[in-house]
């Protein structure tokens, strides 16, 4: 960075995926000894995970946050983001790898393009195929895979998928919160992150929320970031079980939150008979199979978590009941 250049603060959300975290460290220490102004806050998810004081012994030069519980992912990022001190603020996941000089190629992107206000990149899972990390957003139109697949078909306007794309910079609907770059103006212009959501389509509803306020959202094929997807949310049936079903629980808020009215029955009943009714008979078999594979409990798994969560859809309750709500921004406590 260049002394008139902005700081950078890196913030890592971690639960339980210490080594994971180790490796991603590893692999931005190139980067960040050509950042002398950068920071990385590190905020552990897990007060009971008994690492922590080791990796603070390991990384002293990583300022290591304790939250209270396991209150999702978006709650975390605020934590972090209170102790902040950069202009920019990189979100990354603790899976991901920079496999070499891929975050000086982000900021050289959003450098150029002093109108970006988020901005994400490329990113390839550990066999190199690309991921789907930007999309349009969530409409009674694109609820279902096939009606998403029709669409990409016949419309290429900005906001689609970029996994084909080789674009130096692509104006997008949203990007992935596993590698999201955000001022610090904007994001306290958004109020941060909405930790209603505890895991999954916090990122769609932060972009959503940018775009409505009149700001650019971007994503670059110029940077490339290793992302070994899913180390934290499949470590374990129970926990595959819940973070599946959180995928469906959040589409449902995101819906509650910003659909029209016209659009919300329709996208709710839609994701409720796709992701819920046909589980169903999965969960019988579960129930009465005690040596069921393992994909036939991890859907009965997801069944009873979803029972559990439109009973409290029932009552007007639309979050995640993982999500605890924070109503005030927490730059501003």
């Amino acid at each position: 960075m260049t002394p008139t250049s902005p700081t950078l603060s890196i913030i890592i959300v971690v639960y339980r995926t210490w080594s994971e975290l180790h490796a991603c460290l590893r692999s931005l220490k190139p980067a960040l000894s050509a950042l002398p102004n950068s920071q990385v806050i590190v905020v552990n998810n897990d007060p009971e995970d008994g690492r922590a004081d080791q990796f603070a012994s390991d990384h002293p030069e990583c300022q290591l946050i304790h939250n209270g519980g396991n209150y999702g992912f978006a709650h975390g990022c605020n934590l972090g983001a209170r102790a902040a001190s950069g202009e920019l603020m990189l979100f990354l996941n603790p899976d991901t790898e920079d496999p070499g000089g891929q975050l000086l190629k982000l900021l050289a992107c959003r450098h150029s393009r002093p109108d970006n206000r988020i901005l994400g990149c490329r990113q390839v899972n550990s066999d190199g195929r690309t991921q789907k990390v930007s999309g349009r957003f969530p409409t009674v139109l694109n609820v279902l895979g096939p009606m998403r697949a029709l669409s990409r078909m016949i419309s290429h306007r900005a906001g689609t998928d970029c996994r084909s794309s080789q674009s130096e910079y692509q104006s997008v609907d949203w990007v992935s919160g596993s590698v999201l770059l955000i001022d610090r103006e904007a994001y306290q212009e958004l109020n941060g992150w909405c930790d209603d959501f505890w895991m999954y389509s916090e990122d769609v509803d932060l972009c959503y929320r940018a775009r409505h306020a009149g700001l650019e959202v971007g994503w670059t094929a110029t940077a490339t970031i290793l992302h070994h997807h899913a180390s934290a949310s499949r470590q374990d049936l129970l926990t595959d079980s819940v973070t599946r079903s959180e995928v469906v629980i959040s589409r449902h808020l995101f819906a509650h939150k910003h659909l029209g009215a016209w659009q919300k029955p329709g996208y709710h009943l839609l994701l409720f008979i796709s992701r819920y009714l046909v589980l169903t008979p999965v969960a019988l078999l579960g129930a009465i199979w005690s040596t069921a594979p393992y994909q036939v409990r991890l859907r009965a798994g997801m069944f009873g978590h979803l029972t559990r969560y439109y009973k409290t859809m029932l009552r007007g309750i639309w979050n995640s009941p993982r999500a605890i709500m924070t109503k005030q921004s927490p730059l501003n406590k």
